[in-house]
């Protein structure tokens, strides 16, 4: 298997305090894309679920189907197209959660075909 690495990632880390529903500054943006896709890492490390959708309009005033409930102590990846953001609400204070994001690329390491 061939091994493949990328000159550099220009990954960014960031923790954000998330606003809870009714708060007059919610929803939170977690999360944009610029002119490449992005891989972006969420990871709840806080007491409450938080919910995540793509825009505002699926979190205020209340989460609707279109959002995504994240639970307690929990992590998920989720993919940007270029331009396209990421928000997030919570039904309580205290609400924290972290991103990882990265542009789009192929996983590593790639297995070249025989």
């Amino acid at each position: 298997m061939d091994h493949y690495a990328l000159a550099q990632l220009n990954t960014t880390f960031q923790t954000h305090e998330v606003e809870a529903i009714g708060s007059p500054n919610a929803p939170t943006l977690v999360g944009k894309a610029g002119d490449l896709a992005m891989n972006v890492l969420v990871r709840n490390a806080s007491a409450v679920p938080v919910f995540l959708a793509p825009n505002e309009t699926d979190l205020v005033p209340v989460p609707t189907s279109a959002s995504y409930r994240m639970g307690i102590d929990s992590s998920e990846v989720f993919y940007l197209a270029p331009k396209q953001s990421l928000f997030a609400i919570a039904p309580g204070t205290g609400a924290v959660i972290s991103t990882s994001m990265s542009p789009f690329a192929e996983p590593i390491p790639v297995p070249r075909p025989a």
